[in-house]
């Protein structure tokens, strides 16, 4: 007799593969972050930050310029005011071939017109000039001012057997010569914090002498002159 042997079943059915494709495939889970850059409250809030950072860098640049424009017009150096108030002529000879020997003797006043810096000069080079044509040189001391101060510089000039233009003599024989003087100096204004260095040019023009009546001197007339001066 032969026994045939049945497969052994079991009562519960084995489930189904998963499948990942199909109308009911499971879907996997999704992690879903917050996207900032599409905030609007937050993009708002940048925009006032950079408008913010905007403005107070404005109002700094604007502080900052005014600060350097008021101590720039405050501490600026000024040009010193120099007058000539007094201008004398000794000595005047003539000879026969045009020489001419006399000597200057002029006093002038250098006023500082700043309250905040202090000035000084040297190098000073000063010239008698007649008609365009420089007669006669000297150079001036050191000097010192302290603000709004006035020093007296006093300069002698010496013309000896020189050859002039003869119309000097025609002036002399007038009783009136016109002299110019010109210098040009190194000013130094200065005070604890601030340092400028400026060359300086001084024009004194239409000096005019009156020449006495023995006719070997002579004095400014019309009173103290202005100088032009320019830096």
């Amino acid at each position: 007799m032969v026994h045939q042997v049945r497969p052994v079943t079991s009562d519960t059915a084995p489930l189904p593969p998963l499948t990942t494709t199909g109308p009911n495939a499971a879907q996997p889970q999704q992690t879903h972050y917050m996207n900032l850059s599409s905030n609007p409250y937050a993009n708002e809030h940048r925009a006032a930050d950079k408008r913010k950072l905007f403005a107070v860098s404005i109002f700094l640049l604007i502080y900052i310029g005014a600060t350097c424009v008021l101590l720039w017009r405050i501490l600026r150096p000024e040009a010193p005011q120099i007058r000539v108030e007094t201008l004398t002529l000794t000595n005047f000879t003539t000879s026969s071939n045009s020489l001419v020997s006399c000597n200057w003797d002029a006093t002038l006043i250098a006023h500082n017109p700043k309250l905040e810096l202090l000035m000084s000069f040297h190098g000073v080079e000063a010239a008698v000039i007649y008609k365009s044509e420089t007669i006669a040189e000297t150079n001036v001391t050191r000097n010192f001012q302290k603000q709004k101060n006035e020093t007296i510089v006093r300069e002698s000039f010496c013309l000896k057997s020189a050859y002039v233009n003869d119309e000097i003599i025609r002036d002399w024989a007038c009783g009136r010569i016109d002299f110019d003087l010109m210098m040009v100096a190194k000013f130094k204004f200065y005070n604890d914090v601030w340092r400028f260095k400026r060359i300086v040019k001084i024009y004194c023009r239409d000096l005019t002498v009156v020449i006495s009546f023995n006719g070997t001197a002579g004095s400014l007339t019309d009173g103290p002159k202005n100088c032009r001066v320019r830096m």
